[in-house]
């Protein structure tokens, strides 16, 4: 596990990603969480064998409420910590499928 804190512009879905939308009051309750109490779990991702960037394995929800936070003019939410991993297209693909079905 490494964990390293990521800009908000390098880290993108996962290519698997099954959700098509996300809810918006979900999101903004997570942002108001994460805003009071902090990240309580990072996401997982891989580098993006077809960049520089990160692609999330999971956790796509709440990099869309830190980059709400960032939006919304709160500091300190440029980056987002992210558990670098190494992960197969397969792993991938099942951890996009397993955080949906949760």
């Amino acid at each position: 596990m490494t964990i390293r804190r990521i800009a908000l512009e390098l880290i993108s879905d996962n290519p698997w990603q099954t959700r098509l939308h996300e809810d918006p009051e979900h999101i903004r309750q997570l942002a108001e969480s994460i805003l009071r109490e902090g990240m309580h779990q990072h996401p997982a991702g891989r580098r993006d064998p077809n960049g520089d960037g990160i692609q999330l394995a999971f956790g796509m929800s709440r990099l869309a409420a830190v980059r709400s936070l960032k939006t919304s003019g709160q500091t300190g939410f440029d980056t987002m910590a992210v558990d670098i991993r190494r992960l197969s297209d397969a792993e991938m693909f099942k951890a996009a499928l397993t955080e949906n079905l949760m």
